[in-house]
């Protein structure tokens, strides 16, 4: 979970101190108040997200809402190995009516649909994934070397090197909707011994341990 979050973003997030949800990729949260969030008589809901401007991929290309469609789709599709969390399906409909404006039609009111994460709603880039996914060719769609070595997202770390079971490197992304992140360069190294994580936590050679690292 933590490099997900390192190098990937949704609409919002939560605050790690105070526990509350904030706008990353959204202009600001849906609210009855302003109109975006509404409750209809049957019970369903809509709620409307206004994108940031200029906000663009790991690799440059443009962000757009469009790619919160292709990702709530892949998200529901019962043929990719993937799974959003069990809001993501309420979601009757994921519309993009230009692209900094996301309409969501919910069959009952999701406790937290105007405050949605990564993990409730991924932004997939269309530009890199729409085609082959389109193409309803499964198996060659979840090996694309897209889901490791050449991933592109939306976070604050974008990924630089890839060694599956050793390292994983990521530089901070100048384009990040909050701000280049203030550490430029960060290493997760895969230690499975816990001896010997705890002898680099010691050494000084391992700056943080994450929880699944050490067990007391």
């Amino acid at each position: 979970a933590e490099p997900t979050n390192m190098v990937h973003t949704g609409l919002a997030r939560k605050n790690g101190k105070t526990g509350e949800m904030f706008p990353v990729l959204a202009r600001e949260l849906p609210s009855s108040t302003k109109g975006t969030l509404k409750v209809n008589p049957d019970g369903t809901a809509l709620t409307v997200y206004k994108l940031k401007s200029g906000l663009t991929w790991h690799d440059g290309k443009r962000l757009s809402a469009r790619d919160f469609v292709l990702g709530w789709k892949v998200m529901n599709d019962p043929k990719v190995p993937w799974r959003g969390s069990a809001g993501t399906r309420l979601a009757s409909s994921v519309t993009a009516p230009d692209d900094l404006t996301l309409m969501i039609l919910w069959k009952k009111l999701y406790w937290s649909s105007n405050a949605l994460g990564v993990v409730d709603l991924c932004p997939l880039p269309a530009h890199l994934l729409e085609q082959s996914y389109l193409a309803g060719d499964y198996d060659a769609f979840i090996k694309l070397p897209y889901w490791n070595r050449r991933f592109v997202g939306a976070g604050p770390y974008k990924v630089v090197e890839w060694g599956e079971g050793e390292q994983l490197t990521l530089e901070a992304f100048p384009n990040y909707a909050l701000g280049k992140p203030k550490i430029d360069r960060i290493s997760y190294r895969y230690i499975a011994d816990q001896n010997a994580a705890l002898a680099g936590v010691l050494s000084g050679e391992v700056d943080v341990s994450l929880n699944s690292a050490l067990g007391f």
